[in-house]
């Protein structure tokens, strides 16, 4: 089996933009699996972003289990890059390259 290529990028790079226009990308926005999103369910994921929530207590388990799930859906999986969410991805044996702007 192929392993999907797992791209940790920063906010602004274009990950939604590529997840639309590709059916074998997907952009796992953590915020649905960080935070608590109870009762917040018909708001757009964006609008919930200035709400102020609890953290989900499955966080971070529950999003490296959804991207060993979409694995084996997608050619590129596209992931949170905060830097202690990339050691958990580094403990879980989860490769991925960085994607950054540069000035």
């Amino acid at each position: 089996m192929k392993k999907p290529l797992i791209i940790a990028g920063f906010a602004g790079i274009g990950k939604t933009t590529l997840a639309n226009k590709y059916k074998n990308v997907i952009d796992l926005e953590s915020s649905i699996y960080k935070w608590d999103n109870t009762g917040l369910e018909d708001i757009p994921v964006e609008a919930r972003k200035g709400i102020i929530r609890k953290e989900n207590a499955n966080w971070p388990n529950n999003y490296i289990e959804e991207i060993k799930k979409q694995s084996l859906y997608y050619d590129i999986i596209l992931v949170w890059i905060h830097p202690d969410v990339l050691k958990i991805y580094d403990e879980n044996n989860i490769d991925y390259v960085l994607c950054y702007p540069d000035k």
